[in-house]
C-alpha cells in the first residue's frame, strides 16, 4: 500500500498510539487513503473491519451491507441517545431525562409513539421546553432510523448512510452508530476491531469516543479536515496532508510550515516522518 510500510505496519501490530487520524483539506486524498487502508485490512484482517460510509465511497469493498433502518443495539438507550449531540444543547444535557422516561418501559415493550406523544404535549413530563424539545428530537431520530424491536448486536460491515438525504441527520447517525459499535464490544477485547469513520459532528465527541474505543479494543481510523481535540491528540498517530487550512496551527512537531509545505507526514508516538503514499 505504502512505498514505506514500516510505520503503518507497526501501528497495525499495536505500536504507537491506539488510533489513526487522517487529516487534510477537502480533496487532499484523505478518503482515497482510507479506502486503500480498508483494502489492505481486508487482506490482513478481513473479519475485523467496519466502515461508516458517509457518501457511498466504499461500495466496492465487498463488505456486508447494512442500510437503515438499523437494528437497535444492545446498549443503554439513554446513553445511546445522548450521543446524538447538537451544538446548541450538547449531547448529555437530556441523558438523565431520557433515562427517567425509559425507566417506565420494559426494554421489550418500548412504545416510541407513546413517548413522542407525551413529550410533544408535555403530558407527563414537567420539564423546560428546550429540554423537552431535545429529548423529543432524539426519540424521533430513533423511530426514523432504527428498528425498535428486541435489541441485538450491530453487525460488522459497511453501514451505508449515503441514502439519508438530510446531511445533518446523516452526521448524527454516523455519530450514534460509531458510539454503539464501540460500546457493544467487550472491554479490552483481545482482537482489534478497525472502524473507519469520517468527521461528522465537530466538537468534543471524538474525545469521549477515542477514550471509550481504547478500552474496548477498537482502533479508530478517523478521517477529518481538522485535528482531533488537543486533549486526545496523543491517542492518535496522524497522517497529515499539508498545506493545512491557514487557520489551523497544529501543535505538532512538524519540521516544516504546515501552511506552505506540500507533502504528507506521519506524526505521532512512532516518530515524525515524511511518507510517500502512491
Amino acid at each position: 500500500m505504502f512505498k514505506r510500510k514500516s510505520l503503518f505496519e507497526k501501528w497495525l501490530q499495536g505500536a504507537g498510539a491506539p488510533h489513526l487520524a487522517i487529516v487534510g483539506r477537502s480533496g487532499a486524498g484523505k478518503t482515497s487513503l482510507a479506502h486503500r487502508i480498508a483494502l489492505y485490512l481486508l487482506t490482513t484482517a478481513p473479519n475485523s473491519l467496519v466502515v461508516l460510509d458517509f457518501d457511498g465511497e466504499y461500495a466496492e469493498l465487498g463488505l456486508p451491507l447494512i442500510t437503515p433502518p438499523f437494528p437497535l443495539p444492545k446498549v443503554p438507550l439513554a446513553w445511546l441517545l445522548s450521543q446524538a449531540s447538537r451544538p446548541e444543547e450538547g449531547g448529555y444535557a437530556v441523558a438523565g431525562l431520557i433515562d427517567d422516561i425509559l425507566s417506565v418501559f420494559e426494554d421489550s415493550s418500548i412504545n416510541i409513539d407513546e413517548i413522542i406523544s407525551n413529550l410533544r404535549h408535555n403530558y407527563n413530563y414537567n420539564i423546560p421546553a428546550n429540554v423537552r424539545f431535545a429529548a423529543l428530537w432524539r426519540f424521533r431520530l430513533l423511530k426514523k432510523y432504527f428498528l425498535v424491536q428486541t435489541p441485538s448486536e450491530l453487525p460488522l460491515g459497511r453501514f451505508d448512510l449515503s441514502s439519508i438525504v438530510d446531511v445533518r441527520e446523516r452526521q448524527i447517525l454516523q455519530q450514534v452508530l460509531t458510539s454503539a459499535i464501540i460500546y457493544q464490544r467487550p472491554v479490552h477485547s483481545p482482537d482489534p476491531l478497525y472502524l473507519i469513520v469520517e468527521e461528522g459532528v465537530s466538537g468534543e465527541w471524538i474525545k469521549d469516543i477515542a477514550i471509550l474505543a481504547r478500552h474496548r479494543g477498537v482502533k479508530l481510523i478517523y478521517v477529518s479536515q481538522s485535528l482531533p481535540p488537543s486533549s486526545v491528540q496523543s491517542s492518535f498517530e496522524t497522517i497529515i496532508f499539508t498545506p493545512l487550512i491557514s487557520t489551523q496551527r497544529p501543535q505538532l512537531p512538524l519540521p516544516v510550515d504546515p501552511s506552505l509545505d506540500r507533502g504528507v507526514w506521519w506524526v505521532g508516538a512512532l516518530g515524525v516522518r515524511r511518507i510517500s503514499l502512491w
